[in-house]
């Protein structure tokens, strides 16, 4: 009987030894299963883990601006679309106004003005469309106002020849 209870008694110590594990964190292993090497190496793991987040933070605080810079560029250009826009409507405006005033004297002028106002409106279609279309791409923006404002100095210039006879 004295066996068994000191084999019991060894079989424990031998259990409670195998679960005495050290630990770095004192908070999980207690103050007797502490050890120090673990710990600076939790400490080190620990501050490597916050300089790579310190790095990810700065790489996306780099790439927010970038983005912001790249979005209040869009912006800009967007903004000198819709200016351009805006100041092929206000020709249109005008030479229809011009266009309005003008009383024609022969047939022939007649015809000149009517065809005018057809093409004036065609444009102005054609400037809504522009407008409108938030399919088309900067570019295609740019180079239809550029053909845009083409057709409008030519009808300013057609305007103006009508009008001077």
């Amino acid at each position: 009987m004295f066996k068994k209870i000191v084999l019991v008694s060894i079989l424990a110590l031998f259990g409670l030894a195998a679960a005495c594990q050290t630990t770095g964190n004192p908070r999980l292993g207690g103050l007797f299963q502490w050890d120090e090497n673990q710990a600076q190496q939790r400490i080190k793991q620990r501050q490597a883990n916050l300089a790579a987040l310190r790095r990810a933070q700065a790489s996306e605080r780099a790439r927010t601006q970038q983005l912001q810079q790249q979005h209040q560029a869009k912006a800009a250009r967007l903004a000198r679309i819709k200016r351009d826009l805006n100041r092929l409507n206000a020709d249109i405006r005008r030479i229809r106004r011009d266009i309005r005033v003008f009383k024609a004297k022969t047939q022939d002028q007649r015809d000149r003005k009517v065809e005018l106002e057809q093409r004036l409106a065609d444009l102005k279609v054609q400037v809504d469309r522009v407008r409108a279309d938030n399919a088309m791409s900067e570019a295609d923006k740019r180079a239809e106002i550029k053909r845009l404002k083409q057709e409008i100095a030519t009808l300013m210039e057609m305007a103006s020849l009508l009008t001077t006879q």
